[in-house]
């Protein structure tokens, strides 16, 4: 699969440089084959973002049922392509509102209600699709268990990244809860969902939404695009860098259907920023995954002696990096189990984090072998 790190979101079908995930909106039966059999053969994702949206606060009237109802909207909306790619991916209502802990839980249980539904038939959710900054952080936890539903049937979460600032310290200024935000949500969770998939579905320049006076033709030069264009890739490799799994980041818009021409990247100067894309995407393409020992300091010290020495780490290093940054349990029950890995106490609290179910089973497999040292 390819680590192309820069891509875009098409209405019509088109395209711009070398990324490596298709994100569509609903197309004809030409353009969603051509995606398709441009995805199964490089073992990419293709997401799909679904536009039959009503009252988007009904969800709160009945989570589950409307949770439910939506999933089989999708797969009904699914069913005109014959054939579906490897990797499907589906996007729920776009940029829904959440305004407290109340409406956060409501949507949770709707959210969880349309990945079960959609799962059915293998079909995956990212999650969310929220707004630039929102919700505010202290609203997150409040969704973890919904989250956690979702990456254990495959999927991730949505959010859309986009920079403000079209003068003065845009670097600065925007690096925080706007286009940096995917890091201010990751950095607070606990550690079963550090792995969890991050999909920016939407990112640019926007400074309100307004399709005809707020994107990046209507503000600032294609040549300043293309040196924003650069600085947002790389601090997204620097992001998986740290071990966050990002999946991609799509650039509204590529093909736009009338509504978003100051968004629209082809046209005059799409050369330059063509070249930007591939200049990213090749850095991504090159970029190695940090170790587990440099992105989590403290929990590495947890598996090596006294004087610092790995115990068994480079197999458990192994298996954190092939389950996407969670720790492979049955292979750390395996390693105690046959003393291979001294189970001390703060080695199996931080493991907890993984699980109250997988920590109940790590404390069956370890009872031979307590008091713990």
């Amino acid at each position: 699969m390819t680590n192309a790190i820069l891509g875009s979101q098409t209405q019509t079908g088109r395209r711009l440089g070398n990324g490596g995930v298709r994100h569509i909106n609903p197309q004809s039966q030409e353009v969603w084959e051509r995606d398709r059999i441009y995805c199964d053969a490089r073992d990419l994702p293709l997401v799909y973002r679904h536009h039959w949206e009503p009252d988007q606060q009904l969800y709160k009237l009945d989570p589950e049922y409307w949770g439910e109802l939506r999933a089989r909207q999708i797969l009904d909306d699914l069913s005109r392509y014959p054939r579906w790619p490897r990797h499907l991916y589906v996007v729920g209502y776009n940029e829904v509102a959440i305004w407290n802990g109340e409406s956060a839980a409501l949507y949770g249980r709707f959210t969880i209600a349309l990945a079960r539904g959609l799962a059915e038939r293998g079909v995956k959710l990212l999650a969310f699709s929220f707004s630039v900054g929102h919700p505010e952080g202290y609203i997150w936890p409040v969704l973890y268990d919904a989250m956690r539903v979702v990456m254990s049937l495959g999927g991730g979460i949505d959010l859309h990244e986009y920079y403000l600032q079209a003068e003065g310290p845009w670097h600065v200024l925007d690096w925080t809860w706007t286009f940096g935000r995917h890091r201010r949500v990751w950095e607070p969770l606990p550690a079963d969902l550090k792995g969890i998939l991050i999909h920016i579905g939407e990112t640019g320049l926007d400074r309100a939404g307004n399709g005809q006076t707020d994107g990046f033709r209507a503000r600032i030069s294609t040549e300043t695009y293309r040196d924003h264009l650069l600085w947002m890739g790389r601090k997204l490799i620097e992001s998986r860098k740290l071990g966050i799994n990002i999946l991609d980041a799509s650039i509204f818009i590529c093909g736009n259907d009338g509504a978003w021409p100051s968004f629209e990247v082809l046209g005059d100067g799409q050369d330059i920023l063509e070249a930007a894309i591939n200049q990213v995407n090749r850095e991504a393409e090159e970029e190695e995954p940090m170790l587990w020992k440099d992105r989590q300091p403290d929990a590495y010290k947890q598996f090596t002696d006294e004087g610092g020495n790995p115990d068994a780490f480079e197999s458990i290093a192994q298996a954190w990096v092939l389950a996407g940054g969670q720790p492979d349990e049955a292979f750390i029950r395996y390693l105690v189990g046959t003393r291979r890995l001294k189970a001390t106490q703060s080695r199996l609290d931080w493991l907890s984090n993984a699980g109250k179910a997988a920590f109940e089973e790590l404390n069956q497999a370890t009872k031979p072998y307590l008091p713990l040292a």
